[in-house]
């Protein structure tokens, strides 16, 4: 497939087709994910470039796709060099979005980078108990675990309520003690 003039300025795409080239993009998505799950950086930035020297997101933006997809888009992006998490977390992004990055990169093994990204949306949003979740499973996975217990002492004492982040604390603080 050549991707004709999608990176022609002057083509007008209305709705249906704008959102019609948001499946081109899944697939190329779906191929940096197969990259990163082979710990292939090189194929996955090579991958996500070529996506968008095909598919101008200054032509089809990426406004227009759902927020998924372009959530899986920048944890893509975080693999292939870590030293752009600060400038994509500043970029305005939504609390919901900042956690799917973060889910994304967990689900991709980048457990460090899970960890700094949910531990941002966990800032931004400490009553989501998902969030919640995922940042204490990344920090186990990392190899922090000791870094799981203020969140959960935080939580815990807006949620005295919730048994099961109770135990969970308890177990942490005993496993440090021993």
């Amino acid at each position: 497939y050549k991707y004709r003039g999608l990176d022609n300025p002057n083509i007008y795409y209305d709705r249906t087709i704008r959102n019609i080239i948001q499946n081109y993009r899944t697939a190329f998505i779906q191929l940096a994910k197969y990259y990163t799950h082979k710990r292939n950086k090189e194929e996955t930035k090579r991958t996500l470039d070529f996506m968008d020297k095909k598919i101008s997101p200054d032509v089809v933006s990426w406004a227009n796709s759902p927020m998924y997809l372009r959530s899986v888009k920048e944890a893509l992006t975080i693999t292939t060099d870590t030293n752009l998490i600060d400038s994509i977390l500043r970029s305005n992004k939504q609390d919901r979005e900042i956690q799917t990055i973060g889910e994304e990169l967990l689900r991709m093994g980048n457990y460090t980078e899970a960890s700094v990204v949910l531990k941002l949306a966990y800032e931004n949003n400490p009553s989501n108990a998902r969030t919640l979740g995922l940042l204490i499973n990344s920090y186990d996975l990392s190899g922090k675990k000791e870094k799981s217990v203020e969140p959960l002492e935080r939580w815990v004492s807006e949620n005295p309520t919730d048994k099961n982040a109770k135990s969970l604390l308890e177990s942490l603080k005993k496993s440090f003690n021993k």
